[in-house]
């Protein structure tokens, strides 16, 4: 997989109260990269990243592509590693 490639879990989203919550994995490397995981109607409100190997760390950005514009559904991230990275995400968003 490349960088920025996003897998959602089966069963997902789902409804908890008036939140929508979304769970996959993503590719990220030390480029910022943008991701939509949801509709441009929706506004992410949380992004969990866990790295699936333990030992990575990453940093995100909500409703915004990688050049900073606007953008709702959309997260831009990016960990400290040159080569891609398995994290785990859990993303809450409302419509």
């Amino acid at each position: 997989m490349a960088a920025g490639d996003v897998t959602l879990d089966a069963n997902t989203p789902t409804i908890i109260g008036n939140r929508w919550l979304l769970t996959g994995t993503v590719e990220l490397t030390d480029v910022e990269t943008a991701c939509a995981l949801a509709g441009t109607c929706c506004t992410l409100l949380s992004v969990q990243l866990v790295d699936e190997d333990g030992v990575g760390s990453a940093s995100v950005e909500l409703n915004q592509d990688a050049d900073g514009t606007a953008t709702n559904g959309t997260m831009s991230a990016f960990c400290n590693s040159k080569t891609a990275q398995t994290f785990r995400f859990e993303a809450q968003y409302i419509m």
